[in-house]
């Protein structure tokens, strides 16, 4: 170990002590129950009140935050007796662990040689971190999942991997959330009833999101970090949401909203080694993009697919979206943050390679754009109107601050350069970064307000370097609040659709 490695070693050893005596078990039922309340105000046993939360204390006010409960977990699996052990069903030794986690934080970043050149990365990962659990995991994530393998070309693939159809796949994912929003552990006749009407695919779906204990704290122990680093080390939990003691039939499930990503952005990892993968994700990414403003933005503003033209053959910009005033070239990229690249500061920096690679998505627009002002596109012509760029991504790179905007120009510079492209273009076409589900609001205010008065409100001084999230809930607030889940009519699909789990 380096002496910083060996400090903070001796500086965790007080953590680690303090949970060796106590019970795993009883402290990933705490877990449970802190989430719970936190996700779904469920009321708390008595047991896990502090004082602050019984006279009705916002539960940050009272030191209580979802981002502590995941590393907590991770340390329980880690240091915790996985056979007797004192009971953690007490918000005593509870709080008392969350605390020694926020300042052993807080201790490893001052103590980190490098603490002021990595600060604007620190915020990043800071942000990765904690920003996901300020918005529930809902109805609208769900059924953008539903979207996206549902396609005509992503079904196949997933019904191969699983032995479920899409449909009955999110009829267990509705089946399980349900079981474990109402209790930490599934109830046994129910679990055998549903194994007895869906057989192995359910037994198989089961056996790679659950493993013992055992098995769990040799995966975390693979992934522990002592350095500047551990505060974000990953949670093994994510991958595999449910643990037992031996009985698989009487799993765990200690943070619910990790089963339902496991299930939703997790199966991700489960397709992509199927060999058409690619480009069936690719092609329903791009016809999801497209339905939302078929959906949403209707009227005055008009929606144009990708066509392909020239010798040789190239492709258009995936959707073209105008009004009278203004066009949107709009490049549609599942390009997403690794783990490394959202979590860890290190000699090469993982994040400055995600950035470089989402710079040649940006890039990429912009040299389809060249012919489309020159009059190559068959199906659009320029008539001088301003043109804004756009990036949309499934994941949300969490783009904001001056750090992701400035490293990401960079790149985008040296790609110009490297093409030999005009960096005026930079300059009369700005371009713009959007997660999807920062899109499904834009459309609506697209729709109100036109496309020039809501990008020229994006790219001003006050909003160009924020995400587009922000932006939104600052000018568009009445938006975001009244626009209405996107495809509704696809949960009343996957309720109602009769199959081997709903008779």
């Amino acid at each position: 170990m380096s002496d910083y490695s060996t400090s903070f070693y001796n500086a965790y050893k007080p953590l680690r002590n303090f949970l060796r005596p106590h019970s795993l078990w009883s402290g990933l039922a705490s877990i449970y129950f802190y989430m719970r309340f936190l996700e779904d105000e469920i009321p708390l046993p008595e047991c896990l009140l502090t004082s602050k939360l019984r006279m009705g204390a916002e539960p940050s006010k009272a030191g209580l935050h979802p981002f502590l409960l995941d590393i907590l977990s991770r340390e329980l699996i880690l240091n915790c007796q996985l056979r007797g052990g004192k009971t953690l069903a007490n918000a005593h030794p509870m709080f008392k662990s969350m605390d020694m986690i926020f300042h052993l934080k807080d201790r490893v970043w001052g103590e980190y040689s490098g603490h002021q050149d990595d600060i604007m990365l620190e915020m990043s990962r800071t942000a990765h971190q904690q920003f996901p659990w300020q918005q529930h995991f809902s109805q609208s994530d769900i059924t953008r999942y539903f979207r996206l393998y549902n396609h005509p070309k992503m079904a196949p693939i997933l019904e191969t991997e699983f032995g479920f159809s899409v449909v009955e796949f999110f009829q267990v994912l509705f089946i399980l959330i349900g079981e474990f929003n109402s209790a930490p552990v599934l109830r046994g006749a129910y679990l055998n009833m549903l194994l007895n009407k869906a057989g192995k695919p359910l037994a198989d779906l089961l056996n790679r999101i659950c493993r013992n204990a055992d098995e769990l704290r040799a995966e975390a122990a693979s992934h522990q970090s002592y350095d500047v680093n551990w505060g974000y080390t990953f949670n093994p939990l994510k991958q595999f949401p449910l643990v037992h003691a031996g009985d698989q039939n009487s799993a765990i499930c200690p943070i619910p909203r990790f089963l339902a990503q496991r299930l939703t952005d997790g199966i991700y990892f489960d397709l992509i080694k199927h060999k058409s993968f690619a480009n069936a994700i690719g092609a329903s990414f791009e016809t999801y993009v497209g339905d939302i403003f078929k959906g949403s933005a209707k009227g005055k503003l008009n929606l144009l697919k990708e066509r392909k033209y020239g010798k040789p053959q190239r492709a258009s910009v995936d959707w073209i979206l105008e009004d009278q005033d203004g066009t949107i070239f709009i490049e549609c990229k599942l390009a997403r943050l690794d783990l490394r690249s959202k979590t860890e500061i290190s000699e090469h920096v993982p994040l400055d390679s995600a950035l470089r690679r989402l710079a040649k998505n940006v890039v990429q627009i912009y040299a389809t754009l060249v012919d489309a002002i020159a009059g190559n596109y068959p199906h659009w012509q320029h008539h001088g109107q301003p043109i804004f760029p756009m990036i949309v991504t499934f994941y949300n790179w969490m783009s904001f601050g001056f750090f992701f905007f400035d490293e990401l120009h960079r790149h985008v510079l040296d790609e110009f350069r490297t093409r030999n492209m005009d960096e005026r273009l930079l300059a009369s076409h700005p371009y713009t970064i959007c997660a999807i589900e920062e899109l499904e609001y834009a459309a609506h205010a697209l729709q109100r307000d036109g496309i020039l008065q809501f990008m020229n409100g994006k790219l001003s001084d006050e909003h160009r370097d924020v995400m587009l999230k922000s932006y939104l809930l600052s000018k568009y607030q009445d938006v975001v609040k009244s626009a209405p889940p996107p495809f509704d009519d696809d949960m009343e699909l996957i309720a109602n659709t009769k199959t081997r789990l709903i008779i």
